[in-house]
């Protein structure tokens, strides 16, 4: 088993039928689903501690450690990847599986030799069966064959560091267009307070000195009083 650092959580388990026994599934966080070790080899007559060596000593084969509930029970069991289990079969010593299993995985094994074969034909452009290359030199294809194999690999690795640089200049571009964006609502913010402050001080302003300029009431009873008493001293004299 794998350290507990390393231990993924299962999002979903389901047990399945698989060469007339039943396999637990489980789907991890990452969406990929895996299949229970200790079902496969049970299945089919394994040893799971072999089989688990054989599968960690193999670049092409997955093994993840997943916790699962079980018998009311969480447990971390083995898990192999679902996309490497025609790889696993292939791997596969026939003599050692459970006689019942031994037919059924016997026919999947030559099903799945026969399919790459097929398309190694195809890659290289060879006859499936070396009995019909008519002339050796007819070989010269294989290692013309693998270099565009090579290739195309290297074209496909630098679309996809170009699609990663695409997605990270992508991300960051977004997160500028956000923080303009930002700055602009605050920019307007700022200038519809200022307008609205000029507004109200010019408003404010205009009040004042209207009130200023007019003349107080008390001026014009006094300047009647003084007109009036002048008038009635002339009529005296």
């Amino acid at each position: 088993m794998s350290d507990e650092a390393s231990v993924v959580q299962v999002v979903e388990q389901l047990p399945i039928p698989l060469f007339d026994g039943v396999v637990l599934a489980a789907r991890t966080k990452d969406g990929q689903i895996h299949l229970s070790l200790r079902d496969l080899c049970t299945t089919i007559g394994l040893d799971t501690t072999s089989q688990r060596r054989r599968i960690r000593a193999n670049e092409s084969l997955h093994l993840t450690s997943i916790r699962v509930h079980i018998d009311r029970q969480f447990r971390t069991l083995d898990f192999l990847l679902l996309d490497d289990l025609a790889l696993w079969i292939l791997t596969l010593q026939t003599a050692r599986i459970h006689p019942e299993s031994q037919s059924r995985v016997s026919y999947i094994k030559q099903y799945l030799e026969t399919s790459v074969r097929h398309a190694f034909a195809q890659l290289t452009g060879l006859p499936e069966t070396s009995r019909q290359v008519e002339d050796l030199r007819e070989l010269d294809r294989l290692d013309r064959a693998l270099e565009l194999l090579e290739q195309l690999n290297e074209r496909q690795s630098t679309i996809e560091r170009s699609q990663d640089r695409a997605r990270i200049a992508f991300r960051d571009l977004a997160e500028l267009v956000r923080s303009v964006q930002s700055r602009v609502q605050t920019l307007e913010a700022q200038t519809r307070l200022r307008l609205s402050t000029r507004q109200f001080s010019r408003a404010g302003g205009y009040s004042t000195s209207a009130s200023a300029s007019a003349p107080t009431p008390s001026c014009r009873p006094h300047s009647m009083t003084m007109r009036f008493s002048s008038s009635k001293s002339s009529t005296d004299r």
